[in-house]
Order: C-alpha cells, then structure tokens, then sequence
C-alpha cells in the first residue's frame, strides 16, 4: 500500500516538475476558480448531473471563462458510471464584463468513470470525449483523469470526513498536434454529510506556452 502512495506522488511531482520547467520562461498570474457539481438521482440507475464553473484570472474582477455543463448519467454498478451531456462555455480576453464573451463554445460530451478502491486510497479514472463546436469551428478531444482521495481522520470517504485528493488530467486533441493542456490538483475536502462535500485547494495548468495557477473552491451536493 505504501509502495503504491509514494509511487503516485512521485508521478505526480515528475508532471508537476516538466510542467514548470517548460512554461518557466512564461508570466503567470494567480486565478481562482468557484465549482458547483450537483448529483441529483433518478431512480436506482440514474442520474442527473449539473456543473456551474466561474473561471477568474488575478482576482481583479477579470473573468477568464464561465462554463455550465448538465448531462445524464447511468450508474452500471458501484464501480462504474457511464454518462453524456452538453456544456456552453463563454470565454473572456482582457477586461471585458461576463455579458460580453470573446469566445462562445457549444460542447457534447461523453464519459466513463471507473472506481478502483486500495486500502483507504479511492482511486478514480474518468475517460471523457468532447466534440466542440468553437465558434462554428469544430474539433473533438479527449481527456484522461487520474484521482486519488485519501481520508485522513477516518476509514471512509462519509459523514464526518476530512480527506485529500489529488488528480493530473491531460487533454489531446485528436489532431496531428495533439497536446492540448494538463491539469494538476491537489485539495483538502470536508464531508459535512453524505451527501455534500467541499473542497479547496490549488490547480496548475499547463499548455504548450503558458501556464496559470488557480486557488480553487468547489461545492459537492448529491440527493
């Protein structure tokens, strides 16, 4: 169980390393990001999932990109989920106000979520397809997450719960230039029941030539 930990850490730092060291030369600037995920069940099976992500660069009132996704989800068994949906996503360049966008993206999504339990470790894979429509250019891509969540103070991932997660996400376009961007991110989380959950903690994010760092708060809530 060790040897598995410190073996994911040691990626995690390997990624986090290569990241800095090629965007060094590129200015960056703290943002934050505020994340609702809600879960809301339909039954035994299914669910319906709802996203809201408000995206700021500096904390000067300079919004960066604001996305909402909603989609439905199919519970196959305790350990994997498959599900689809739709995001619009407006994105910002300079000081413009969240009612005027630079960019507007429509976006089908596609997901599968697989949960590998080790121990007190919650490992969680999640494989996404996008096909996005960017101002009426299309593209597709595909996104790879890795997550592990670890209680500190009790056995399980339940009410009562103080836990850490970290996960690296990578995102390919399906082009002949395929790297898109990478996410690294670490959290501590609270489990005020068994059903809500909050999160804060840090991203970075990594492109080819440039890279910012996010404070990031996000709020869990499933019924």
């Amino acid at each position: 169980m060790k040897q598995i930990i410190i073996f994911f850490f040691a990626i995690t730092l390997l990624i986090f390393n290569t990241n800095t060291g090629a965007a060094q030369s590129t200015e960056n600037q703290l943002g934050g990001w505020l994340m609702y995920f809600g879960g809301h069940s339909l039954g035994e099976k299914w669910i319906l999932h709802s996203e809201l992500q408000i995206r700021e660069r500096n904390f000067k009132g300079r919004h960066e990109q604001v996305l909402s996704r909603i989609g439905l989800l199919r519970k196959v068994n305790p350990k994997l989920t498959l599900g689809g949906g739709y995001g619009f996503i407006t994105n910002y360049v300079g000081d413009e106000d969240i009612f005027s966008p630079f960019t507007v993206e429509h976006r089908i999504w596609q997901q599968m979520i697989g949960i590998t339990p080790v121990s007190r470790v919650r490992f969680e894979h999640r494989l996404r397809l996008e096909q996005r429509w960017l101002d009426g250019d299309y593209s597709n891509r595909f996104r790879y997450r890795l997550m592990a969540s670890v209680p500190l103070n009790q056995e399980t991932l339940s009410k009562g719960a103080i836990a850490f997660h970290v996960y690296d996400e990578i995102f390919l376009n399906i082009t002949d230039k395929p790297f898109d961007r990478n996410r690294l991110y670490g959290a501590l989380g609270y489990h005020f029941s068994n059903t809500h959950q909050i999160q804060a903690g840090y991203l970075r994010q990594s492109l080819s030539n440039f890279y910012g760092d996010y404070l990031q708060l996000a709020i869990f809530i499933t019924k």
